[in-house]
């Protein structure tokens, strides 16, 4: 779980829609610092009706410090987080699901341009509990595709 990322090459040009639209890789530094930040996060997932919605659903997750994130469960989340690794959530049913697996946090960024949504991390793992597909009331783990990108730029180029 430590580098829980993977990349897909389409046999064809996407088809870009109002729904389906791109998003750049992060820019800056591995060490740029996103704690405390709102990241947007998109699934299908809805645990409290036990069911993939037909809807995507979207919510803002705010990063936190990993020792915050290990303190919450200790023996879970020292065993999948890392310094390759962004842990958010509030602990108050605002979540991703195992379901929603390696769907993006996006942050947005004004640039010259305008606004563009860049892709930090990749949903890689919440918390389990009894009888339930995820706990909705802890954290969740995200890859962290800053400490990603030499390996990322050596495969997207043709």
């Amino acid at each position: 779980m430590q580098n829980d990322v993977a990349v897909l090459k389409l046999s064809r040009d996407a088809d870009y829609t109002d729904y389906v639209r791109p998003a750049c890789l992060w820019s800056d530094a591995a060490d740029d610092n996103v704690i405390g930040k709102l990241g947007t996060v998109i699934g299908w997932d809805n645990e409290k009706e036990r069911q993939i919605e037909d809807t995507l659903q979207e919510a803002q997750m705010q990063v936190i410090d990993t020792f915050t994130c290990i303190s919450a469960k200790p023996k879970f989340y020292s065993k999948v987080t890392s310094t390759n690794t962004l842990c958010a959530g509030y602990k108050n049913s605002t979540y991703v699901c195992n379901s929603d697996s390696g769907g993006g946090m996006y942050f947005s960024k004004t640039t010259s341009r305008g606004e563009v949504w860049e892709l930090r991390g990749l949903i890689s793992v919440t918390l389990a509990i009894r009888h339930e597909r995820c706990d909705p009331y802890n954290y969740v783990v995200f890859s962290d595709l800053a400490h990603h990108k030499q390996w990322l730029n050596s495969v997207l180029i043709d």
